[in-house]
């Protein structure tokens, strides 16, 4: 064909291939269906199908009719041919789209090693569900869950894999927003929307405690608004915490601090949040790209306005007075978080990753302290490598005894690292990473560590470690190795300094932290 001429779209044909191709052909909308058995809802067809009748031909049309067709995940092939009609005096084409469907229901076992926070693990899961509940494209599914991992204990000694858990959760996504029709009209633009729906009970058995926890999502959508940019929104985020059989040591060493005592409660969460995500990075292009991510949390302003109309009970905690509903706390608080991380791209096998993360948390009104689930830690295998996770901070304050899980209300942490090749085994590669990381947490209110304060001398207070890495690259996966050794500590040392004199020395007399990850650390 002359690539100069103009062709127009004069009939859009959408074949639903089956095993038996039997069925007549019906007009709707402009599109002629073939084989079509109420497969799908025509209305969520119609939605996806950009390419329409007496349109110009248009390459950015087929890629968005694509890409819509395979964000309903029902369909196993999408072909999107064109051919020009014949007998026609004009530049008229032909479109006909031919959609393959998946299997309906479908089930999955699946074992897996976890990283959490830290912690490694291991969990199988059986998953089953069905990807077309009611024919619009809704997956509606169940999972089963049990999971062995290894926690910091706060009073026992650790051992391997001294934590289980077992759990089941159910979930429907549905490919639309589901919102009333004049919020509807207005977000009419967005990509790729969908709704979420949830429900969750686990049961989780630690060292020091055993503990239920009931989650549930409602109303929580997700949507590009344009290329690279993504959006998260919960309107109702709502978990229950209760805490079962703490041990004996347990027990003592929280009722020895009232910071503690009103962490470990039982405890209602009732939250809504926001996240924003920029990701400029494009599949097998290597050049320079960024990722930013802004998120917002708040909790507890729903259920405190139904707290003062009807008047709920309060008990006391500390001579503190708490509103009570169903005869459980209930939290109230704010928190937002910012990770910005920049990929400068030398070529294909050498990188220099770039990462700065801030977060603040703070509870309010029915609240003396964050629940311990949504405050920050520090160190870690994704973190400061040079400490384990849970060990560094708050502030400068420096532990006497064997207590190693501290938590905060402020973080702040910036990461350097410079990726390279070493050797390949076999078809697999071996890689390297050069690491400096930085960084730290504080508490917003007083508590029972000292030093711990966030002040306008915070920018001392700054734990900064560095080390090496390897990275097994399996193509599907990536096993991470990190040796972290301190620099300068967040509190004076016996030194009367905060810098380490001499910390190669210092790594060969074994202060250095092994981590083990999967996959990079940013």
């Amino acid at each position: 064909n002359n690539s100069n001429n103009i062709f127009t779209i004069e009939e859009v044909i959408l074949v639903f291939e089956t095993e038996k191709n039997e069925f007549d052909s019906i007009i709707w909308n402009d599109i002629i269906l073939i084989n079509y058995q109420n497969q799908i809802k025509k209305s969520i067809i119609e939605k996806c199908i950009d390419i329409q009748k007496k349109d110009l031909y248009s390459k950015q049309k087929i890629i968005n009719t694509r890409k819509k067709l395979s964000d309903l995940n029902i369909f196993k092939t999408i072909n999107i041919e064109f051919s020009e009609i014949e007998n026609s005096k004009k530049n008229n084409l032909k479109c006909i789209i031919k959609l393959s469907q998946q299997t309906k229901m479908y089930y999955s076992i699946e074992a897996e090693g976890t990283h959490s926070s830290g912690n490694l693990g291991a969990s199988l899961n059986l998953k089953f569900g069905d990807k077309n509940a009611f024919n619009g494209a809704e997956n509606f599914n169940f999972k089963f869950k049990g999971a062995l991992e290894t926690i910091n204990s706060l009073t026992e000694n650790q051992s391997f894999f001294n934590t289980w858990e077992t759990g089941g959760e159910t979930t429907l996504e549905i490919p639309r927003l589901v919102l009333p029709n004049n919020f509807q009209k207005k977000l009419s633009r967005v990509i790729s929307p969908k709704t979420r729906f949830s429900l969750s009970l686990s049961t989780q058995q630690r060292p020091d405690f055993k503990r239920l926890i009931l989650k549930t999502t409602l109303f929580g959508y997700n949507f590009y608004s344009a290329k690279n940019h993504s959006h998260f929104l919960n309107l109702a985020e709502i978990s229950y915490v209760s805490i079962l059989n703490q041990s004996e040591n347990f027990s003592s060493f929280i009722n020895a601090s009232p910071f503690l005592t009103y962490q470990y409660t039982n405890h209602l969460i009732s939250a809504s949040s926001y996240t924003y995500i920029y990701n400029n990075q494009e599949l097998n292009k290597f050049k320079n790209h960024s990722f930013f991510k802004l998120r917002v949390e708040s909790s507890g302003l729903s259920l405190n306005t139904l707290a003062q109309i009807f008047n709920f009970n309060k008990d006391k905690i500390e001579n503190y007075e708490f509103d009570t509903f169903l005869g459980n706390r209930f939290t109230q608080y704010i928190k937002g978080e910012m990770d910005y991380r920049k990929y400068i791209i030398a070529n294909k096998e050498n990188i220099l990753a770039l990462r700065f993360y801030s977060g603040i948390s703070y509870a309010y009104g029915n609240s003396r302290q964050m629940p311990p689930q949504k405050q920050f830690f520090s160190g870690g295998t994704n973190g400061i490598r040079a400490w384990n996770p849970f060990s560094l901070g708050p502030g400068a304050y420096q532990t006497s005894g064997n207590e190693n899980y501290f938590l905060g209300d402020i973080k702040l942490e910036a990461n350097i690292e410079y990726r390279f090749p070493l050797f390949n085994i076999g078809s697999y590669k071996m890689k390297g990473a050069l690491f400096v990381d930085g960084g730290n947490i504080w508490s917003i209110r007083a508590d029972d560590y000292e030093n711990s304060l966030f002040s306008k001398d915070f920018l001392n207070e700054i734990a900064i470690g560095t080390g090496f890495g390897i990275r097994y690259d399996v193509n599907f996966v990536i096993f991470r190795i990190d040796l972290g050794v301190p620099l300068k500590y967040p509190y004076i040392n016996e030194n009367n300094s905060r810098w380490i004199k001499e910390p190669i020395k210092n790594a060969l007399n074994g202060n250095v932290v092994l981590n083990l990850g999967i996959g990079y650390p940013f």
